[in-house]
């Protein structure tokens, strides 16, 4: 799952949804 999201969110081309799961992961 943690490879999943920001890779669905990188093909779908939405940086940002990429920039909220890392910031959310980093929380």
């Amino acid at each position: 799952v943690t490879e999943s999201i920001p890779a669905n969110a990188v093909a779908c081309g939405n940086p940002c949804k990429v920039k909220k799961y890392l910031i959310e992961q980093t929380l």
